[in-house]
């Protein structure tokens, strides 16, 4: 199987949502990745991480996304791919959010707003996420009410950046509205 035949295959999971097509592909990639480390191009390697981590988060299984993120974190490969790095750290929000771990999601919102700052890649949708990861960890022991009014509000937002020509482009690596349509 190659790398072309497993981006196919993936580029379809992630569009259309359907895990059982690629759940047994999954661990050969990771293998193929690990074995091919350094005979493929770095970018190559990062990307294919990320749709993985992307395709445990949006099957909802978040340990397995973040096993899969912190690898490609400590191969230190990331910094070589500066155009896929801020979405990745912002999957990487997103996993913790999900995973209900407050106190390092505090630290990495901070963290991540200070990157893409300095890094110029913080755009609406990114600072409209992390607001809104911020103010619904804060609201954590709130009335369900106010976290869904929370919620529709940040929906509300999100289909609104999505049509935008300059936000656009976010959501092809992430889609954020998809991510809260699931937990409306």
């Amino acid at each position: 199987v190659s790398f072309t035949r497993f981006g196919i295959l993936l580029n379809y999971v992630l569009h259309t949502g359907n895990k059982n097509d690629f759940s047994k592909h999954a661990a050969k990639l990771e293998t193929y990745l690990t074995k091919y480390k350094d005979k493929i191009l770095i970018n190559t390697y990062c990307g294919y991480f990320f749709k993985l981590a992307k395709f445990h988060f949006i099957t909802g299984d978040y340990s397995e996304a973040l096993r899969v993120i912190n690898q490609l974190f400590a191969s230190r490969h990331l910094k070589y791919s500066p155009f896929i790095e801020p979405y990745v750290r912002m999957l990487n929000i997103l996993i913790h959010s999900e995973l209900g771990n407050t106190k390092l999601l505090n630290y990495l919102i901070s963290s991540t707003s200070k990157y893409l700052k300095s890094r110029n890649k913080l755009y609406k949708t990114e600072s409209t996420v992390l607001n809104y990861l911020k103010k619904s960890s804060q609201l954590k022991n709130s009335s369900p009410e106010n976290k869904t009014k929370l919620l529709k509000e940040f929906h509300k937002t999100l289909c609104k950046l999505k049509k935008t020509e300059f936000e656009r482009n976010a959501f092809h690596y992430i889609d954020y509205a998809k991510w809260i349509e699931k937990k409306l």
